[in-house]
C-alpha cells in the first residue's frame, strides 16, 4: 500500500479504500477461526437485535487476527495521521445478520471519536453488496467545520442522523469483495448501513491515541 496516498486520502475526504488486500485462503483461515471462537458466548457481544455478533480483542485470543495487518504499515500511517507517540490497539470481528429492524452495524449514524482523531482498518471476509450490511460514510465529516455544526446542534445523535440523511447524496457506500480493505477517520460520521438479507463477517483493527471506553475496557479485561 502507499502510505503517502492513504495519508492524503484521509487528510481529503476521511476514507481510503483499498481493494484485494489479503488472499482468499487467508480469509477462509480467519473466518474458520473466528467461527470457533463465536461458540464461546462469554467472549462474544451481541446487540439487541441479536443481529451484530462481535468479539472485541479477538486478536489476543489468535495471534493470527493480529499477523493479518502490517503493524509496520499500521503504525506509520497512525503516526502522520493521528500525530501522537500514545498508541491503543486491539482488532475485532463481528458477524451481520438480517434480523427485523436491526440497526446496522455501530446502531446507525454515529462518530466514534468527536474532539480526537480515530482511525479504523475495516477487512471484509465476506463479499459485501447493498443488501448486507456495506459501510457507509459521509465524506470530509472529519473536517472541524462539520464538528462544529455538531457543537451548535448540540451534539446529540438524532441531530448526527438528521444531518446525515439530509446529506445522504454525498454518503460513500462501499460495496466489495471479501478482502478488501476500508481505512477511515472515525471521527467523521459513519455507519454499517442497516442489514436486509444475507451475512457480513469483517475485521476492525482500531487505533486511537486514548485508552478506549469502558465497555470496550471491560470486553478485553475477560480475555486476559
Amino acid at each position: 500500500m502507499d502510505s503517502k496516498q492513504i495519508l492524503q486520502d484521509l487528510s481529503a475526504n476521511g476514507i481510503s479504500i483499498h481493494r484485494n488486500f489479503i488472499e482468499k485462503n487467508k480469509i477462509e483461515t480467519l473466518i474458520s477461526s473466528f467461527k470457533k471462537q463465536l461458540k464461546n458466548k462469554n467472549n462474544v457481544w451481541c446487540d439487541d437485535e441479536e443481529s451484530d455478533s462481535r468479539i472485541f480483542g479477538i486478536d489476543i485470543l489468535d495471534s493470527l487476527f493480529s499477523e493479518t495487518f502490517d503493524q509496520t504499515i499500521l503504525n506509520n500511517i497512525y503516526s502522520k495521521y493521528i500525530s501522537s507517540t500514545n498508541k491503543f490497539s486491539f482488532v475485532m470481528a463481528n458477524r451481520l445478520e438480517f434480523k427485523q429492524n436491526n440497526k446496522g452495524s455501530g446502531g446507525g449514524w454515529h462518530r466514534d471519536t468527536f474532539f480526537s482523531k480515530q482511525l479504523k482498518f475495516i477487512l471484509y471476509l465476506s463479499d459485501v453488496n447493498h443488501d448486507n450490511g456495506p459501510f457507509e460514510y459521509l465524506p470530509k465529516s472529519h473536517f472541524k467545520s462539520h464538528k462544529i455544526k455538531d457543537l451548535i446542534l448540540r451534539f446529540k445523535q438524532n441531530n448526527i442522523r438528521r444531518y446525515a440523511n439530509e446529506n445522504f447524496k454525498n454518503v460513500m457506500q462501499i460495496t466489495g469483495k471479501a478482502g478488501d480493505l476500508i481505512i477511515v477517520d472515525t471521527s467523521g460520521i459513519h455507519r454499517g448501513s442497516p442489514i436486509k438479507n444475507g451475512k457480513r463477517i469483517a475485521l476492525t483493527n482500531y487505533l486511537n491515541h486514548k485508552p478506549f471506553s469502558k465497555g470496550v475496557i471491560d470486553q478485553l479485561a475477560n480475555k486476559l
